[in-house]
């Protein structure tokens, strides 16, 4: 079984930790408790392949933002968030976006990912803006809701195939992952 390591990064508050947490567990909480650093595992199978997918949940707020490289750097793959009813989050995806190409240059799999898309009667940024914004940088992008499992499943998975894909376009034999 291989290993990959998915690093979710964005603003305080856009519901980075329910993103991972319904996805690893199914689960949503609508409590909101800052997070430093969280460390999520699931087993996912892609393909036909089986691998351990090592989820870093990562702090929003600014004290951490120095370490932000340091978790770019680390990820096999990034899910960058930000909120439907937040511009200012949105303008913070668009410059994590631009760390994350200024600091890798072996362009992994990035998804951008419109978090609380229940809260529609709220909604600031449209799923336009926000696909426009992956097209502009090259990464996937969808809007999700840990509130109600919608869409949630496919970011995670998305990156597993884009992983894939990548790997047998360099003609490898397997993910782009690190093994155990």
């Amino acid at each position: 079984m291989g290993r990959t390591v998915a690093v979710v990064l964005g603003a305080a508050g856009v519901g980075k930790t329910s993103l991972v947490k319904r996805f690893v567990s199914g689960s949503f909480s609508a409590g909101y408790e800052p997070t430093l650093e969280d460390l999520y595992t699931k087993r996912v199978y892609v393909d036909g392949r089986d691998f351990s997918m090592e989820i870093i949940d990562t702090a929003g707020s600014e004290p951490f933002e120095t370490m932000r490289e340091m978790y770019i750097g680390v990820g096999d793959c990034l899910v960058v968030c930000y909120s439907i009813d937040s511009p200012v989050s949105f303008r913070e995806a668009r410059r994590i976006l631009e760390a994350i190409w200024r600091v890798r240059k072996d362009s992994p799999p990035v998804y951008l990912v419109g978090t609380k898309s229940d809260l529609v009667d709220r909604r600031d940024i449209s799923a336009v803006k926000g696909q426009e914004l992956a097209d502009e940088v090259g990464c996937l992008f969808s809007e999700a809701s840990s509130f109600r499992g919608s869409h949630v499943d496919d970011v995670f998975y998305g990156l597993c195939k884009s992983l894939c894909a990548k790997k047998k376009k360099a003609s490898c034999s397997f993910f782009l992952c690190r093994h155990f």
